[in-house]
Parts: structure tokens; C-alpha cells; sequence
């Protein structure tokens, strides 16, 4: 098996310079470009743009690195950039000359081959950097010069479902060059027009011109739209971009950080963002639009198009005069050539285009002139639209026409085909008359949609009696429709037709199943307070038992999922209340919604006792899902209580697996099979049955489509392979995968522990050093997303490193950072490490009986608190007593500690564990021994 080729690992420092030392050309130029501002250095040098400061410091104080402002390309303000200084281009110089000797592995059109770096940039003439092939060489051990060389064009993505597909398009040729030409000026346009003047029609064309360098995304804004609706669907669209931060940020019910994702992601991604109908939107909307308006001044590569009937309020003068930032296009009648363009070139169209300019060449009066009578137009009816299609258009259709049209005006949202079937008598050549005649008109790629102005006149003509029975053929569609879109996940799309079915509503149970079908769709859009109105108004129109526990146990499940959980206690006491005594699976949802309340609370018994209540109650009702979501339930709070029993875990999740068989739903199996495997690793000890459920959730891997759970399982690989296989390439690979999904997903305190997973690979290699120094970096970010207690663990892993190292000044320094009051306030979260780092303190200043009685107190904690029965806690505190006492020249009472530890690690399957204390041993004792000298002379 061919060995690998060895790659230098810069620091992020020698990154940095490195990058700055491709764009010295632009030291002292007015206009830069983006690659020497922050986030271009972020990029370069494969860190967060928040953490570029802290990088920089350190080059800016030696004087390497100078700082000033200037014109960034693409921006309207001056923003801060580095250059080089000559001591950086001189230091940068020599990183280069010392890189460009390194062998790396590559591939290209002659297959793969070893070569040089310095050949590679040679080779490329300019289009390769070495800062970026170094980057490239750090991820992959065989890098793709192919992707590296070349801006790749990928395939662009088009979500423009409700965008109308448009067949023919005449003038506006100003308006449409001013909406996609690239060069400087205004990308964020508003359109504004009456009713059917073209808006849609233009922005579409816009869309269509731009398909092939721009993503596009259309939204049509609706009076039931809310912020988290409007964010659901730009998640949605940039997840299928490749940039899935927004979506994972709302499904982890962090919407309050979703503006800074949206600035992230937008930048680069090369967007067109339609939102159509914004004199529809309410103030939280607006309120979007005017945040989306500054994103997009900032992104030079994205560009925004609003239609709306009148001035829409997200935007001021300030914004067109002043800013340039948003450019207003009224849209005004068509003129008399492009009228005829649009009408046949005889007679007939001659006598139209004339009516058409007395009509002031409103587009869509022209569409109807189109299929208008032969006969002469009664010039009354041209005084406006409305009376047009009630005279000219709707007197010459047919009854079978008039009653199609009626049925299609009842749809506010995109229809398929056969919605508008809703009577046998209705043919397709009905259909297809009334697209002829533009009055159904193609939506989208497959769906059908009626102009607000044509659906306005047909609604409002529909009788009492014609509506009730229309309205229930449509209701189900619209029903059907957003049970298909949740399934599909399109929650957005589910909200649409719902809040469509429910103005069409004319029964209390109507209005109760749309109502609760919303409550799901806004639960799951992350719009807590619209899902229990929702909720609440199904309550106001059910009286039946079971549905009135159900809605009460989906409102206490929203609040639940978002750990408000006195609430949610409130709303499950009212679903038993409304159950009674009769038998149900739901008395077994409500007693697990209930566990999970007690489970936030800590209350272990109380969990305990719903969680079986609520699997007694789906065993009897045969409700197998039920079952299998209270298992793993029940082992989740078995493992964290007190005294937790790894038998009983075990149990209930074996149970889960069982109970929904091998066809449950692929991401419930890999959590189930992620727990099971924790448990056999890391409190039973048993590897090679946690390996197996490792195989099981490796074969699931292709069918997980939720970010958070691949998210959790490549992190479970990670320390897995590191910690009980040892294969310290393996692991750094699986951390590596999952920090690069976590910066996708904006999960910052996956990425952080990721990294300190890379640290603790480097350290049980034997690189201390600079494990060491990733430890510290982790230390310094792992206070901001941590909970209390793992920044102690952070800086009780530098402390080991540096008494590995002989550095016990450097241990002593961080025995003293324990008192600091941000970290003392934690340290009871962390008693194992705290009274071994006391323990080792104590020994060093001499104080020998102290020292026994810290350790003592650390076997203790290890062997009868809530740690009793894990391998790596009781090893870890023997062997640090071991290594104490024979520093202090016990060696037969430590020898046997040490023995202790190994034997528990082996027992256990911990290879990497065992392997460092074996290795580390001696110069631990050693280091010790020094540090007691020195305390020893010093008192002398």
C-alpha cells in the first residue's frame, strides 16, 4: 500500500501571509480587490471571517501586516484591508520558497502523479496560488488540479414555481437591460404598476435572461405571509444552492441569528430573488425586505426584484437619491408598435391595436383583446377592466367555460391540471379554450394559475349556492395539495394552499382541519405564536374528545421543542382533561410530550413514569410509532439520570429498533443505532457491538437528509476512530467532514468541538506541541458556545500538555487560570478534573498529604458519583494518583494505580487512551519531580 505523501501544515498566521503575498500588487491601489478584506482572508486561510482579527493581531504588532481602508470592488463603502509590510512580503517570501519544495499528490487530464508545489504554480501560469493549493493539499491527499484551476460553473438553480411562464415578450427592453446588466449601480429594483401592467411578465423575463449565471428564486408574497414564512422559503432555495445555513439555523429554532447567516450565504452565491405582491406584505415582512435591501448592497454578485402595485414602505429616498442602492421602475402602458406585435397582422389586428392604445396599452387588456368577439367591442366596455370581461369576455363563454372559470378563481395558489376539473361534464377542451384565451394561464414548470384581476371579477360573481358547491371540491384539493407539500417538506407551499382553504371555508369542520393542517405548517416554519393561533382557533371549532387532546398535545409539543416548558405543561394537563378516561393513542403522545417536559426539568423519576404510562398506552392501542419514539425517549433519560443502569438503556433502545422493524423512518433508525453504539463504547465497554451499530449507521448515511443528524454521526465516527481504534487519519478526516458541514449549517459549537477533536487526534499521534497549541485556540473559543464545565476540560487538556511537555511553569499558569472568577464559577461541573489539576498543584508546591487527599477525593468522584461505571473518568483519575505518588517516590502504591488505569482502558476498547498513558508515563513523573525541586529550592 503506497504510503502517503507528506504535506506541511501552515498555522493560520502562515496562511494568512502566504495569501497576502499573491496580492502584493495591491499595496497603495485605491481600488482592491475583495481577496485582502476579511472575508477574502477568511476564505484563503479556512477560518471564520469573526475570528480574522484575532489572526491578524499577532501579524499587525510584529509588523508584518499593516491595515487601511479602501475601495473594495463590488462594495459602496470604504472597508478595512491588510498589504503586506516589507518585513511580511520578506517573511512571506521565505514560507513560499520553504513550500514550494513540498511534495503533494495531484491529479489531472494524465491521471495522478507526484510533483512540487512550485511546479504545480509553475505549470498553472498564474490560475493556481499556493495559497490555495496549499488549502487544497490540507483536505485531500490527492488534490484535483482540474477543480482547482477552473471556476467551475455549476448547474444554477431555478425555484420559480409560482413565476408565470411567459410565451411572448414585447418592449420594456430599457427596463429589462436595466434589470440584468452587471456593470455598477443599483441590483435592488422595485416595480411598480397597476394590476396587470406586466410586472410579473418582466421580472420573469429578467429571470430567464439570467439563468445561466444567476440562481433565482421567485416568492410571492401573501397577506398570511410571516418573517419565518418568508425565511422558511429563502432557506429552502439556498440550502438547494448549496449554502444550507438558514434552513439549519430555523430548524434549530435560532431565527434570531438567521440575518447574519442570510449575509453570509447571500455573498457569492450568485442570487436573483423575485418577491412579487409586496403591497401585500404586513410590517414583519416589510420590515425583511428593508434588512434584505442593505444584504444585497453588500453583495456585488446578488441582485433583488420587489413588484408591487404602489410604493412598498421598506425603502426612502435616502435609498434611491442619496445610497443608489434601489432603482424604481414604473411600468407604463405599451406603445403602438409593441401593441401590434402582440395582436395578428390583418385587418383584425389592426382595428385591436387601435383599441388597445385607447386603452392606454394596458398589457393584459391586450391579452384580452386577443380572444375577444370578432364583432365590434361596445366602447362603453372599455372604460375599465372589470366591466371589459364582464361584456366583451365573460357574455361570449360557454356555460361549461364560465362554471371551469369560477372553480379555477376559488385557487389563490398555483393548481394543477385536474384542480380544475371539479364537475365529470368539465372536459380538457374547456380547459384549453380558456388558456387560449389567456385566461388560464401557465404558472411555473407544471401548475396553472388565474390573474388576480380575472379571479377577482370571477369570485365576485360566484353566488351563495354556486360557492357552496365549489368551494368543498376545492378545499379537498387545496387539502391534498399541502399534505403532498409537507411530505415533500415544502412547508411554505403547505402554508399557501391551507391558508387558501381556509378562506374557502364554510363549516366548522372546514375551518377546524384547515386550521389545524396551518398549526402544523407554522410549527414547522418555526412561527411559534401562528401555530397555537392556529391551534387554537381548530380548538374554537372542534368538540370531539380526541381531537381536542390532539390539538392540546401539538400546541404543548411546539412549546416543548422550544423549552417552554410550563407552558407546554399546561397545555398537556388540558389534552387528559379533554381525553377523560376513554382509551387512545393519544392518552400516549400527551404522557410523551409530558416525559419530555420532565425530561427539560431534570426530573428523572416523573420522566420515568410518563414514559411508561405513554408506551402502556401505544402497546395497547398497537401503535408501533408511538412505541418507538418513547423507547428512545425512555434510554435518553435513563442514560442522564442519577445511577443510571447501561442494562436498562440498552433495553429500551433495542426495543426501539424492534418496534418499527427494518421499515422506520431512515433518520429515526441512525438515531436509535447512534445511541446504542455511545452506549456500548462508552459505558459498557463492549467495542465490538458498538462497531456494528457503527456498520448500521454507515449504511444509512446516503438516506440522512437532516444536516443535524449527519452532523452528529460524523462527529460519533470521529471518536470512535480515534478513541477505540486509534486511527488517528480516520478520525481527523470524520472531524474535518464535520466542521466543514458545520460552518455550512452556521453551527458554530459543532465546529468548535470538531476542532477539538483534530486537537485531540495530534495528541494521541504524540504531537504535543501542536496539539497543544490547537487546545489553546479551542479554549479561548469554546467559552463562547459551551456550556459551564467545558472550558475546565479545555484547560485541564493544556495543562497535561504542558506538564507532557517539562513546561511546569505553563501548568502552573493554567492551575492559576482555575481561580480566575469567569472559570472557578464552573469548576463544580468539572469535579474529577478540577481535584486531579488540585492534586498535581499541590504536589508541585509540596504539599504531599494535600496532594493524597485530592486524588483521593478524585477516585472517589470516579468510582460512586454519577461517573461510576465509565472506563475513561476512573481510569483517568488512577492514573494521575498512580504518576502523583510515584513522583513523590510511592512508587509500588503508584505503580498500582497506573496498572488500575490500564486495565480499565483495555477492558474497555479505549486503544488511544491506553496507548498515551503508556507513552506519556515517564515524562509525567518526570515533569512532576522537576516541579517539586524547583518548589523545594525555592522555599530554601
Amino acid at each position: 500500500m503506497r504510503e502517503p505523501v507528506p504535506v506541511v501544515r501552515l498555522t493560520a498566521k502562515e496562511r494568512i501571509l502566504i495569501h497576502l503575498a499573491d496580492y502584493a500588487k495591491y499595496a497603495d491601489v485605491v481600488e482592491v480587490t475583495p481577496e485582502i478584506g476579511q472575508e477574502g482572508i477568511a476564505h484563503a486561510a479556512d477560518i471564520y471571517v469573526q475570528h480574522v482579527r484575532q489572526f491578524l493581531d499577532p501579524l499587525l504588532k510584529e509588523g508584518l501586516v499593516r491595515e487601511r481602508t479602501a475601495h473594495v470592488k463590488g462594495h459602496r463603502r470604504r472597508l478595512k484591508v491588510y498589504d503586506l509590510t516589507d518585513s511580511g512580503r520578506l517573511s512571506a517570501s521565505r514560507l513560499r520558497e520553504q513550500v514550494r519544495g513540498e511534495r503533494i499528490r495531484v491529479r489531472d487530464a494524465t491521471g495522478v502523479r507526484e510533483t512540487t508545489v512550485g511546479e504545480v504554480v509553475r505549470e498553472a501560469s498564474g490560475k493556481i496560488t499556493i495559497a490555495s493549493l496549499m488549502r487544497a493539499a490540507g483536505e485531500e491527499e490527492v488534490v484535483d488540479l482540474s477543480a482547482l484551476g477552473a471556476v467551475a460553473t455549476p448547474g444554477m438553480v431555478a425555484r420559480l414555481a409560482e413565476a408565470p411562464r411567459v410565451a411572448v415578450f414585447v418592449g420594456r427592453q430599457d427596463e429589462l437591460d436595466a434589470l440584468t446588466r452587471e456593470e455598477a449601480g443599483p441590483r435592488v429594483f422595485v416595480i411598480r404598476g397597476v394590476a396587470g401592467i406586466g410586472k410579473s411578465s418582466l421580472a420573469a423575463k429578467a429571470c430567464e435572461k439570467l439563468k445561466g449565471s444567476h440562481n433565482a428564486y421567485w416568492h410571492q408574497i401573501r397577506p398570511w405571509d410571516t418573517r419565518p414564512s418568508v425565511l422558511a422559503g429563502l432557506g429552502d432555495f439556498l440550502a438547494a444552492v448549496g449554502r444550507p445555513g438558514l434552513r439549519a439555523v430555523l430548524a434549530r429554532g435560532e431565527a434570531a441569528g438567521a440575518d447574519s447567516v442570510i449575509r453570509d450565504d447571500l455573498r457569492g452565491a450568485h442570487c436573483l430573488l423575485v418577491f412579487d405582491d409586496a403591497h401585500e406584505a404586513i410590517p414583519e415582512v416589510l420590515d425583511f425586505l428593508r434588512f434584505l435591501k442593505d444584504v444585497i448592497a453588500d453583495a456585488p454578485d446578488g441582485r433583488a426584484i420587489v413588484l408591487s402595485r404602489r410604493t412598498a414602505a421598506f425603502y426612502d429616498r435616502r435609498d434611491v437619491a442619496i445610497r443608489h442602492v434601489v432603482r424604481e421602475i414604473d411600468l407604463q402602458g405599451l406603445g403602438r408598435d409593441e401593441i401590434a406585435a402582440l395582436l395578428p397582422a390583418d385587418s383584425d389586428g389592426r382595428r385591436l391595436a387601435t383599441i388597445a392604445e385607447r386603452l392606454g396599452g394596458h398589457p393584459l387588456f391586450v391579452e384580452l383583446l386577443r380572444s375577444a368577439p370578432a364583432r365590434g367591442i361596445a366602447a362603453p366596455s372599455l372604460t375599465d377592466v372589470r366591466r371589459f370581461i364582464e361584456e366583451e369576455i365573460y357574455a361570449e363563454l360557454s356555460e361549461p367555460e364560465r362554471r371551469m372559470m369560477k372553480a379555477a378563481a376559488l385557487y389563490e395558489v398555483p393548481f394543477p391540471r385536474d384542480a380544475a376539473f371539479i364537475e365529470p361534464s368539465l372536459s380538457h377542451d374547456v380547459f384549453l379554450a380558456l388558456t387560449t384565451k389567456s385566461l388560464i394561464r401557465p404558472v411555473g414548470e407544471d401548475a396553472f394559475g388565474v390573474h388576480d384581476t380575472i379571479r377577482d371579477f370571477f369570485t365576485s360573481i360566484l353566488t351563495e349556492s354556486e360557492r357552496k358547491a365549489l368551494a368543498p371540491a376545492a378545499i379537498a384539493r387545496l387539502l391534498r395539495m399541502a399534505d403532498a407539500a409537507s411530505a415533500s417538506k415544502d412547508f411554505v407551499a403547505a402554508l399557501n394552499a391551507l391558508s387558501n382553504a381556509l378562506e374557502l371555508a364554510m363549516t366548522r369542520e372546514q375551518t377546524a382541519t384547515s386550521s389545524e393542517g396551518l398549526g402544523d405548517a407554522y410549527e414547522r416554519l418555526g412561527d411559534l405564536p401562528a401555530a397555537l393561533a392556529a391551534y387554537a382557533e381548530a380548538m374554537r371549532n372542534v368538540e370531539e374528545p380526541e381531537s381536542l387532546a390532539r390539538l392540546h398535545r401539538k400546541s404543548a409539543t411546539a412549546l416543548q421543542v422550544r423549552g417552554e416548558n410550563g407552558r407546554a405543561a399546561i397545555e398537556i394537563e388540558a389534552g387528559f382533561k379533554a381525553l377523560g378516561e376513554r382509551a387512545s393513542a393519544e392518552r400516549g403522545w400527551l404522557n410523551l410530550v409530558a416525559c419530555r417536559v420532565a425530561f427539560g426539568r431534570e426530573d428523572w423519576a416523573e420522566a420515568r413514569d410518563h414514559g411508561e404510562a405513554a408506551l402502556a398506552s401505544f402497546r395497547a392501542m398497537g401503535d408501533s410509532q408511538g412505541e418507538a419514539e418513547t423507547l428512545l425517549q425512555l434510554g435518553a433519560s435513563e442514560i442522564r439520570s442519577p445511577g443510571a443502569r447501561p442494562n436498562g438503556v440498552e433495553r429500551y433502545l433495542l426495543g426501539a429498533l424492534q418496534a418499527l422493524g427494518s421499515g422506520g423512518d431512515p433518520e429515526f433508525q441512525v438515531r436509535v443505532n447512534v445511541s446504542l453504539a455511545n452506549l456500548y463504547a462508552y459505558r459498557i465497554g463492549d467495542v465490538e457491538r458498538a462497531r456494528r451499530h457503527l456498520a448500521a449507521v454507515r449504511s444509512l448515511e446516503p438516506s440522512i437528509a437532516d444536516p443535524h443528524v449527519l452532523r452528529s454521526v460524523l462527529m460519533l465516527q470521529g471518536w470512535f476512530a480515534l478513541y477505540q481504534e486509534a486511527d488517528f487519519d480516520a478520525a481527523e478526516g470524520f472531524f474535518t467532514r464535520a466542521a466543514d458541514l458545520a460552518r455550512r449549517i452556521h453551527d458554530r459549537r459543532t465546529a468548535v468541538f470538531a476542532d477539538q477533536g483534530i486537537a485531540q487526534a495530534l495528541f494521541f499521534r504524540g504531537d504535543i506541541d501542536a496539539a497543544r497549541r490547537r487546545l489553546e485556540a479551542f479554549a479561548a473559543e469554546v467559552r463562547e458556545v459551551a456550556v459551564p464545565g467545558e472550558e475546565v476540560e479545555a484547560l485541564w487538556s493544556i495543562a497535561e500538555c504542558a506538564l507532557i511537555l517539562g513546561d511546569v511553569d505553563g501548568f502552573r499558569k493554567i492551575a492559576a487560570e482555575f481561580r480566575n472568577p469567569r472559570v472557578a464559577g464552573s469548576l463544580d461541573a468539572r469535579p474529577l478534573q478540577t481535584r486531579v489539576l488540585e492534586g498535581l498543584e499541590r504536589l508541585i508546591q509540596g504539599d504531599r498529604d494535600g496532594s493524597r487527599a485530592s486524588f483521593e477525593e478524585a477516585v472517589r468522584l470516579a468510582e460512586t458519583s454519577y461517573l461510576a461505571g465509565e472506563a475513561v473518568p476512573t481510569a483517568f483519575a488512577h492514573f494521575y494518583y498512580g504518576v502523583a505518588l510515584r513522583a513523590m517516590g510511592a512508587e509500588s502504591q503508584g505503580t498500582a494505580h497506573v496498572r488500575k488505569a490500564r486495565e480499565l482502558l483495555e477492558r474497555s476498547g479505549f486503544r488511544a487512551q491506553l496507548e498515551a498513558i503508556v507513552r506519556d508515563e515517564p515524562r509525567l513523573v518526570a515533569s512532576l519531580r522537576d516541579g517539586v525541586a524547583e518548589s523545594g529550592a525555592k522555599s530554601h
